[in-house]
């Protein structure tokens, strides 16, 4: 092709891989009338050239190409066509995007679209078969990556960048099914087949949850994207159903809501409305019509209480009051309105029950008097339970005597279960005058003060005990404030909270159920809102313990103590390697590995006479004396845990608890035994983390490594990495834990890859504020012959390191790790203790 060829011809040049596999392999996707191509290429020119002038932003006019920086297209791993421009953007390792020029001969300005304009594009492919096509029609450039080129499909910003705005799903669509006429990106259809899944998945997650109704619009424009590729996949059809029958049904209630207001039919309206809690975010309009209807609801109600008491209908007035009051059951004003209506209408029925008092023997009026006189001993001894069977002894002579019931309230309120003690005064009340009435009324006063005193001291106490991390402790207290009032919202709340936190599902998912139906929750918008979105994800199977399935047979793991089947290699749970190390030798530099059974005890390196020392230390581990979990690492040494061990001085909550003013932990106090540890792996026996962290919305989670990418056989000093798991219990990102918080811009953030219980990979970036990634520093892709792990491929710094794995038979006996920059340059020999 001549030079002197104008720029608005783009020319490709595409060279064998056999002659330059090292500078360039990438995917080229470009569109032909039989559809998308997808090819394999080895080296891009652009006009004949490698490189390319840079723009940081689309110019609003002509400008001089000469003046901006070069870039070598080597440098770009995605190239895409930018449908808006015309011209191609190389995306950045942040995700940002960068405008590319073609580098000239023309002289002064020119506009983006003319540098880009359509042109052939020439190309070999990798075989040598050389094409041509219009360059109107490229696509993209990816690495050679089957995911890279699920990632170009599913990512719908990109495809409405390619494609135009709102031709975005068809491009989708098309470049799906183009996957199967390619052998080389058929695999790129298993990737994208399970990422379209999981997205839906998490769509449908995120709107059941309570999030925007952006959640359900995606989900939609998924399930549309399935239809086209994965029509007869039946796990996605049901996931398309899902999503679409969630939309149908929001439709359904959104035009029952919005009758219901407009009919003024506020009781309904607000019951209706409670099926819509969870996502009311999405709707603002629908939140001020609940204010409005909780309003007028209660001016409707309270005025025909007035109405109703003027009449001298108190039973009607008591009625109409409390439906006003569970709207809002903590007006003072509607309360003492109940309250008056209440006086009226039992003092009215006491009095017609007058002439209906049983008739009853000497003896059995004897018998009353000697069990409600032993009651009160009982009572005075504190021996509750005695004195409430006597009462109960009474009861069954004659459940309406009023010395029994008053007597009861005394006993149940000694109990602590003071709303069955205020029941009991109920009955009084609809039974009793004068007198009688008055010693109901002030054991009444008596109940009302220490119920409200147990409330108070519930809200401060378990809020303080949560911020210790002292979850058992709460649920305690929650559990014994239930029994004063077993429909307390608040008591519900905490007790379900605690119980999760705690492993007791069944149990909490039971209180935060009950916390939905309590009339005394209805004004607690944001708390039930939150309730939801939590029943909803564990209901759906999102949030569980993070820990793999149960493994039936196979070995624990040294560090987590999880029991994982032999093909494993990486323990899911604390990343930590599953097999034995003995020795790991680097030059003149020895690792020994102490093992004591299945404990590690310590990693102690040494170095040969006249050797230059690099300041590798020694790293001591400490368990659980119940379970054979890692709770402290350090590098000096440590006793195993004891009973009377103080507590560490890492600890994994450290900057997260707040601290309390408790004394000397004890291995019967799990929340102490949690918060003295230094290592919280998902798999606590004391703690839920990962509940914890979606309750609290913080990683809570810390596990300790020998290096920055945990390698597995290279300790340097210890590192403190916070994990996030996902809904299989596998540890699905580490961020590392700056030692100094001004330091943090130098730490690392690091995803990992499993299929099923196995390791695949492991992606290294330079930690960014906020813990997003500034740019990819690190890869390590393993790979597997049958139930083997026979290799890892390292990529750090430009550079590629190997670690191959030996065995004898099917034991593992030997590794080789070829030089790595991401572990001081330093190859390695692994030995191995079976």
């Amino acid at each position: 092709m001549s030079p002197n060829r104008p720029l608005t011809c783009l020319t490709l040049a595409v060279l064998a891989a056999l002659f330059a596999p090292a500078a360039f392999a990438r995917w080229l996707v470009y569109r032909t009338d039989a559809g998308i191509q997808i090819v394999s290429i080895a080296q891009l020119t652009v006009a004949g050239k490698d490189s390319v002038r840079v723009l940081a932003q689309a110019p609003a006019g002509a400008f001089d190409p000469r003046k901006l920086p070069m870039r070598k297209l080597t440098d770009a791993s995605n190239l895409l066509h930018d449908a808006a421009t015309g011209a191609v953007v190389a995306l950045e390792p942040g995700g940002d995007a960068v405008f590319l020029v073609p580098e000239g001969k023309q002289k002064g300005a020119i506009a983006l679209a003319a540098a880009w304009a359509a042109g052939d594009l020439a190309f070999k492919k990798t075989d040598k078969q050389a094409g041509s096509v219009p360059a109107a029609r490229f696509i993209a450039v990816l690495p050679p990556d089957p995911a890279a080129l699920a990632t170009l499909a599913l990512d719908f910003s990109r495809a409405e960048r390619i494609a135009g705005p709102g031709a975005g799903e068809k491009f989708q669509t098309e470049l799906l099914r183009s996957f199967a006429g390619s052998p080389a990106a058929a695999p790129a259809m298993d990737i994208a087949r399970e990422r379209l899944e999981s997205a839906m998945l998490g769509n449908l997650d995120e709107f059941v949850r309570g999030s925007k109704l952006e959640a359900l619009d995606a989900g939609l424009r998924n399930a549309r994207l399935s239809d086209g590729a994965f029509a007869d996949n039946a796990r996605q059809r049901d996931l398309r159903n899902k999503i679409r029958t969630h939309k149908k049904t929001l439709d359904e209630r959104l035009a029952i809501l919005h009758g219901l207001f407009e009919g003024k039919q506020w009781d309904a309206f607000l019951v209706a409305y409670r099926e819509l809690e969870r996502q009311e975010f999405a709707f603002p309009d629908l939140m001020k019509a609940r204010a409005a209807a909780e309003e007028a609801a209660i001016a409707e109600h309270r005025a025909a209480g007035d109405r109703r008491m003027a009449d001298r209908e108190w039973k009607y007035a008591l009625s109409e009051f409390r439906k006003a009051g569970s709207v809002r059951p903590r007006d003072a004003v509607l309360q003492k309105q109940i309250s008056a209506a209440w006086t009226e209408y039992s003092l009215e029925n006491a009095r017609r029950e007058q002439g209906r008092v049983k008739t009853l023997t000497n003896s059995q009026r004897e018998a009353i008097a000697q069990a409600v006189q032993l009651a009160e001993n009982y009572r005075q001894s504190r021996d509750y339970d005695a004195a409430l069977k006597r009462v109960q002894e009474a009861e069954e002579i004659d459940p309406t005597s009023i010395p029994v019931l008053l007597k009861k309230a005394e006993v149940l309120g000694s109990r602590a279960e003071i709303k069955a003690a205020l029941n009991a005064l109920d009955r009084v009340d609809m039974l009793a005058v004068d007198e009688q009435r008055e010693a109901a009324r002030k054991i009444r006063t008596d109940l009302l003060f220490q119920l409200d005193r147990v409330r108070t001291d519930l809200q401060t106490q378990a809020e303080s005990l949560i911020g210790e991390f002292s979850f058992h402790k709460a649920r305690d207290i929650s559990r014994r404030a239930l029994l004063a009032d077993p429909d307390d919202g608040d008591s519900l709340f905490y007790a379900g909270l605690t119980s999760l936190a705690t492993f007791q599902r069944k149990e909490g998912l039971d209180y935060l159920k009950r916390f939905l139906s309590a009339p005394s929750t209805a004004a607690s918008q944001e708390r039930r809102r939150n309730v939801y979105r939590l029943l909803d994800s564990l209901d759906g199977a999102n949030i569980a313990a993070a820990k793999p399935a149960a493994a039936i047979t196979g070995r624990r793991n040294w560090f987590s103590g999880e029991t994982l089947p032999s093909d494993v290699y990486y323990c899911p749970v604390s990343l930590t390697f599953q097999r034995k190390p003995s020795t790991v030798t680097s030059g003149k530099l020895s690792i020994r590995f102490e093992w004591t059974a299945e404990r590690l005890k310590s990693i102690k390196p040494s170095w040969e006479k006249g050797a230059n020392e690099t300041g590798e230390r020694p790293f001591y581990f400490a368990y659980d004396p119940a379970f054979p979990h890692v709770t402290q690492a350090d590098q000096s040494e440590i006793a195993q845990v004891r009973e009377d061990a103080a507590p560490v001085q890492r600890s994994a909550l450290a900057g997260i608890m707040r601290r309390s003013g408790s004394q000397g932990p004890t291995a019967a106090d799990p929340d102490e035994a949690v918060k003295k540890t230094s290592i919280l792996l998902g798999n606590n026996r004391y703690l839920d983390p990962v509940m914890v962290e979606f309750l609290l919305g913080q990683q809570i989670c810390v596990t300790a490594a020998g290096n920055r990418f945990f390698h597995p056989f290279y300790w340097e000093r210890l590192y403190f990495f916070r994990l996030s798991y996902d809904g299989a219990g596998r540890v699905r990102s580490a961020t590392e834990i700056a030692e100094d918080p001004a330091r943090s811009a130098d730490t690392v953030y690091l995803e990992f890859d499993w299929d099923g219980l196995r390791l695949m990979g492991v992606r290294g970036y330079s930690a960014a504020p906020g813990g997003r990634s500034r740019g990819a520093i690190y890869e390590r892709r393993l790979q597997y012959t049958g139930a083997q792990l026979v290799s890892e491929t390292v990529r750090h710094m430009g550079k590629e390191a190997k670690i191959r794995y030996k065995y004898n038979g099917s034991d593992l006996a030997l590794a080789e790790s070829s030089d790595d920059s991401s572990i001081r340059n330093r190859s390695l020999q692994v030995s191995f203790a079976n």
